[in-house]
């Protein structure tokens, strides 16, 4: 028999009990869950274990965007939790986005294109798509603009992540082009 051993830790407070109803956004629905286990990394501080809490473990599972696919999970981080039922419900409304294959082609890029040449005298490359390459931030904005590509929408919550991931880079997008269309269709109307 495999004897179990512990450790003592402080874990930093964190925004939400064990216990808590919360909303979990997804398509069309929220679902309303609880909070039942938090995951933690645990850090040695003046010789004393702290764990800060990196997710919240909830029952069920929802299909959550992850990069430009989707995955069904369990666990949440707080910028993912709602404790509002209306908001949560606002969160959830589905944008629908219409374009073709050329117009998303020219707003993202094409990141199949990888050569010097290519990628120099493509008007489909990344680096002469609307969407510069840049830093993380427009990296994963890529990354939702492609799953919305692939499921022709996003909800609110998820138009909500793209619109802070843009935000701070000065972003300017052709009135007629196709960046502007899309943008228009998720209703973010800043860039």
């Amino acid at each position: 028999m495999i004897k179990e051993k512990t450790i003592k830790l402080d874990l930093i407070k964190p925004e939400y009990p064990i216990g808590k109803t919360i909303y979990m956004p997804q398509i069309n629905a929220p679902l309303k869950t609880k909070i039942i286990a938090y995951n933690t990394q645990i850090h040695k501080i003046d010789g004393k274990n702290l764990g800060i809490v990196t997710g919240y473990v909830f029952e069920g599972g929802i299909f959550k965007r992850i990069g430009c696919g989707g995955a069904f999970i369990s666990e949440a981080k707080d910028c993912d939790i709602y404790i509002d039922e209306e908001k949560a419900k606002r969160a959830c409304r589905w944008l629908k986005v219409t374009a073709n294959e050329t117009e998303w082609k020219l707003a993202i890029g094409n990141r199949e294109i990888e050569d010097d040449f290519s990628e120099a005298n493509s008007p489909y490359s990344i680096k002469n798509c609307e969407l510069k390459r840049c830093c993380g931030n427009i990296s994963e904005a890529r990354d939702i603009l492609t799953y919305c590509k692939k499921y022709k929408g996003l909800i609110v919550h998820e138009r909500n992540t793209l619109e802070e991931l843009l935000a701070g880079h000065n972003l300017k997008f052709d009135d007629k082009g196709p960046m502007r269309k899309i943008l228009n269709q998720l209703e973010i109307f800043k860039y």
